[in-house]
């Protein structure tokens, strides 16, 4: 839902994306190209051994990225660091 979501506003504010989904990013299908990242719901990408995880940490080198999240610590400050571990070293 939330993709459909995305597309909608982009299309409205007519600006191109390329959206992914965690599915995907668990099967290493992330969006080609684009500099800046928006990864929505990024308290899934908390857990380091995932394999949505590693593809998406490997993914974000070299690009900017938001995390969006209405709840980054799910369980403790850990979850929080390993979502903003890529953004900030290679994984």
């Amino acid at each position: 839902p939330l993709r459909r979501q995305w597309l909608r506003i982009a299309a409205d504010l007519g600006v191109r994306v390329e959206v992914g989904t965690h599915a995907a990013a668990s099967r290493g299908r992330l969006p080609e190209g684009g500099r800046l990242a928006i990864i929505d719901e990024s308290q899934h990408f908390r857990t380091p051994g995932a394999r949505r995880y590693l593809h998406t940490a490997r993914w974000l080198v070299g690009r900017r990225a938001l995390l969006l999240s209405a709840t980054p610590v799910v369980n403790r400050l850990d979850d929080l660091i390993a979502q903003l571990k890529p953004l900030i070293e290679e994984v």
